[in-house]
């Protein structure tokens, strides 16, 4: 077993699997992997500082209640409002049909990768969809803490 075997692919997107930038995230993300899911404190944005644009960082604070720790420029420029320091759960109102709390806890609570699409179903979007690869990455006690998620928008209208 390498050390990428140690962590499921638990969803497959083709789309989102071939975009550039979401492929070097996960390249990057696999480079960090000991076995089981990389430290947080392992990640460096300045080793993807071309991708970082499009990296959303999630800690999960309690349960499905998630404080957004990072939004890039070009994921806060196609998002409604700037998610960075907001925190997000399942009773907290909703921005959009994006169903983060699920994607993020189905990444952390048996870590994972996932890979997929969703619809952009908010005003004057200038894409129609959203491509995304999420991958966790632990806390100092090695627990899955925290979802990575690379973006990229795709299907201009």
């Amino acid at each position: 077993m390498n050390a990428i075997d140690a962590i499921d692919i638990a969803a497959r997107h083709a789309a989102a699997e071939a975009d550039p930038i979401i492929a070097a995230v996960h390249a990057y993300w696999r480079g960090l992997n000991v076995g089981g899911v990389p430290a947080r404190k392992a990640f460096d944005f300045m080793a993807i500082y071309r991708e970082a644009p499009n990296l959303l960082l999630a800690e999960c604070q309690q349960g499905a209640t998630y404080r957004f720790i990072y939004c890039g420029t070009t994921v806060a420029d196609n998002f409604p409002l700037d998610l960075t320091g907001k925190s997000y759960g399942p009773d907290t109102p909703r921005i959009s049909k994006v169903p983060w709390p699920r994607l993020f806890s189905s990444v952390i609570d048996t870590p994972c990768i996932r890979f997929g699409e969703h619809s952009i179903d908010w005003p004057g979007p200038k894409f129609s969809q959203i491509l995304f690869g999420a991958f966790p990455l632990a806390d100092d006690a090695g627990r899955a803490r925290f979802a990575m998620t690379a973006l990229a928008f795709a299907g201009r209208r």
